[in-house]
């Protein structure tokens, strides 16, 4: 019979009944198997155990199968799952992966053993950011990272720098495009490009005494969750402290979408009336790019105070065009709106 209590437990923080979370361990173990013999092995009866199965289903954690002489259920892994959950739902997975051998969609969820590879593993994603950056951590835990914070800045890199516990502005002022504090520590929440990031449950020094273990990840789904958490809780609970000028006109972003829906953002409101060029699809993998040309009337955004932005990812720009008004998302991701923004060239409306 398999009951790991570590492991069931876990799964027990995110939703699972305990025999639901048992009977998943038994599936993950066999990776494929009978819904007989997944009762023998939590020992309890067949009927309950595939009353189970179907809760597991649901969760998106199994998949059943209805063969001629038997029910089979394998592994099959969630990825819809609240924002809250989705760091503990990797860890938890990954933990499971590798005590039973099984390459998951989340085998690229890593247990980081110490402060130092929490450092460690931070600076090396921030060399190696091409978008974006968001970063919240302590200032006790900038020294370190302020020289490749400005580095990415200087790449074109949209930084995103949350301070926990600040002292002086000047100190990591030139460290984000966008400088906000709050006066208690924050944990360290990375996210880059919207597909790496790094978690630690406290700041970078103590991150080797905490009861959780910190977490990097290369995952689209567990990013975008990770990232929502960062920009609508610890983002909007802080307050702006730094922000640096928009880029000079015109000016080409490329990918860096976010960083042009800054921009346009600060000229807004600077009353200087802007133009976009932009390479846009409809976000099917397959279609052909085609160029958009319009003025920008509007920006949906959740970077900077007050926000436009309905849920935390949004940050998007309204176009007045030939053909009528159109928003325009970033890629990839965009569902709201009319396309998604492969690149982007802000220009000054004369």
């Amino acid at each position: 019979m398999i009951d790991s209590s570590e492991l069931v437990d876990g799964l027990e923080y995110l939703g699972l009944s305990r025999t639901e979370a048992r009977v998943y361990l038994a599936v993950v173990r066999h990776e494929r198997t009978a819904v007989d013999a997944l009762a023998s092995a939590v020992d309890a009866p067949e009927s309950r155990v595939r009353r189970v199965c179907d809760r597991l289903e649901a969760k998106g954690l199994v998949a059943i199968g209805e063969q001629t002489t038997e029910t089979t259920v394998r592994t099959r892994f969630a990825v819809d799952v609240p924002d809250e959950r989705a760091v503990a739902l990797a860890a938890a997975l990954s933990t499971v992966n590798r005590q039973y051998g099984q390459r998951t969609a989340f085998e690229t969820v890593d247990v980081l053993e110490s402060g130092e590879a929490v450092v460690d593993r931070t600076v090396d994603l921030l060399a190696r950011a091409d978008e974006e950056i968001s970063i919240a951590t302590s200032a006790a835990s900038l020294p370190e990272l302020i020289a490749p914070l400005e580095r990415a800045l200087d790449r074109g890199v949209l930084v995103l720098l949350a301070v926990g516990d600040g002292g002086s502005t000047a100190d990591y002022a030139a460290g984000g495009a966008v400088v906000n504090t709050v006066a208690y520590p924050l944990p360290t929440v990375v996210t880059v490009d919207k597909r790496r990031g790094v978690v630690s449950p406290t700041s970078i020094p103590g991150a080797e005494h905490a009861d959780i273990d910190p977490i990097a990840f290369d995952n689209f789904t567990v990013a975008s969750k990770v990232l929502a958490f960062f920009l609508g809780t610890l983002w909007r609970t802080s307050t702006e402290r730094a922000l640096r000028r928009p880029c000079s006109l015109p000016h080409t972003y490329g990918p860096r979408f976010w960083k042009a829906v800054l921009d346009a953002t600060l000229y807004l409101r600077d009353d200087q009336p802007i133009r976009v060029q932009a390479a846009v699809g409809s976000g099917r993998a397959d279609d052909e790019p085609e160029t958009v040309t319009g003025r920008v009337v509007d920006t949906r955004q959740t970077l900077i105070e007050p926000t436009t932005g309905e849920f935390p990812l949004e940050n998007g720009l309204t176009l007045e065009t030939d053909a009528g008004t159109v928003s325009l998302g970033g890629s990839p991701g965009a569902f709201k709106e009319t396309y998604e923004a492969r690149s982007v060239t802000l220009l000054e409306d004369p």
